[in-house]
């Protein structure tokens, strides 16, 4: 068959694949979407981004990864000067940046930085810095895991020890362990960050893990400021995360004014008392926010794995050959229905399970302003269950779909190896 010919069959096949569907397309759509508006809105961005040649895939696939970082930020760098001049609100500009299919290099600064700046800061701080970071005047990353320890915060061992003879926290890596390691944003990019770090009153008492704001790199000539050693960590597997600069930090004795502490919650007196939180685990809010954001998305991921293997299986013919001459096309093989149709129903699960854990977080939060902590337990523990559960299943479904193609699926141009590479991070 011509390679015309092949591109006509393909054609008519899915053709008849849409026509012969029971369901109301345009309804599914719209619940996946979360109503026509928002549907709506994604159409009008990506209808604005998909000619500039700023978001131009062709080639990103031969680049080098220090050339795939510098894309990332021209992109970052268009979305804004988009935003700018269609006037698109934040959640525009959210759907500009997940649309990328990709990470991007300031992630982290409007996922992590900003919301926890906001939600734990105390008024003053917020009140300093709170347009910068808006404004992107500076760039922030989240400062948590370590070489040593990652999700076991209360392990943690970077230090903040209050003077009060100065009224200053001093932050410390004491030891090679305690070197933050991992942090999106960190290698290159990043201004400022929050430190996750043990807090050390006067007399040596260590009261746990608390939030602290940290100035990196220069804004003169963004080189690292005396004190911080600070560094990219390297490739990833796979090429995973090109875009990302992940990196590291240490802190040698490091001294940052007294309000740099993230205090709405938990405050230390000028004179080095302690005055505790609401609840114990109220620092760990910033990475439940990351967490609970991460369902959707990684339904998502799971839509579109099944999405270009069910796609692929419909056009692609291979076998014995059916009535009208032609090889069976492989969808409809039962082997590639047991691997294709429950990537899809994972998809639909945790679009919409992704919704309701956001929404019962930000109830959560919603009390947490007024000092209510009854619902901090339970978010931390379903949102630390949900993120193993469903990182786990994206991968997996991700590999899956993408044997499911055959030897085309070791292709870069499936899109598939590309997708399993960025997201294996999170299931680690």
């Amino acid at each position: 068959m011509s390679g015309n010919n092949v591109a006509q069959r393909a054609t008519q096949d899915m053709a008849s694949a849409r026509a012969a569907t029971a369901i109301d397309v345009v309804a599914v759509r719209d619940l996946l979407h979360n109503g026509r508006k928002e549907y709506q809105k994604l159409q009008n961005v990506v209808s604005i981004m998909k000619n500039d040649p700023a978001f131009d895939k062709s080639q990103k696939d031969f680049m080098d990864r220090t050339h795939r970082y510098e894309r990332g930020v021209s992109m970052v760098n268009r979305v804004y000067e988009l935003q700018e001049k269609h006037n698109w609100s934040h959640e525009e500009t959210l759907i500009a940046f997940n649309s990328f299919g990709e990470a991007n290099p300031i992630n982290l600064h409007n996922t992590a930085f900003q919301p926890v700046i906001l939600s734990q800061g105390s008024p003053e701080l917020i009140a300093k810095y709170g347009d910068l970071i808006a404004t992107r005047g500076i760039l922030g990353c989240y400062l948590q895991t370590e070489l040593g320890h990652g999700t076991n915060v209360s392990s943690l061992e970077t230090t903040a020890t209050y003077l009060p003879e100065t009224r200053e926290f001093e932050i410390n890596s004491p030891s090679l362990t305690s070197s933050k390691w991992w942090v999106g944003a960190l290698g290159k990019t990043a201004t400022h960050g929050v430190v996750q770090a043990k807090l050390i009153l006067p007399g040596g008492k260590d009261v746990g893990p608390h939030l602290f704001f940290i100035q990196l790199r220069s804004l003169e000539d963004h080189k690292s400021l005396p004190g911080r050693i600070i560094g990219d960590i390297g490739p990833k597997v796979h090429g995973g995360f090109t875009t990302v600069d992940n990196g590291f930090a240490r802190f040698d004795h490091v001294r940052i004014p007294k309000e740099n502490m993230l205090s709405k919650f938990a405050q230390v007196t000028d004179d080095g008392k302690y005055v505790q939180p609401p609840h114990a685990k109220l620092s760990y809010g910033g990475m439940l926010y990351i967490r609970a954001n991460m369902i959707t998305s990684l339904g998502w991921v799971m839509a579109k794995a099944a999405t270009i293997s069910i796609r692929y299986s419909t056009v692609r013919r291979q076998g014995s050959k059916s009535r009208d001459g032609l090889e069976q096309q492989v969808i409809t093989y039962p082997s590639q229905y047991i691997r294709l149709l429950p990537i899809l129903s994972h998809a639909y699960v945790f679009i919409q399970l992704g919704r309701s854990l956001l929404s019962a977080f930000n109830t959560m939060s919603s009390r947490l302003a007024s000092g209510d902590t009854s619902l901090l337990a339970e978010m931390h523990a379903t949102t630390s269950g949900l993120k193993v559960l469903a990182t786990t299943i994206a991968v997996e479904d991700a590999e899956v779909a993408r044997r499911a193609m055959g030897g085309h699926g070791f292709s870069a141009f499936s899109g598939l190896g590309r997708l399993y590479a960025d997201f294996l991070p999170s299931a680690t």
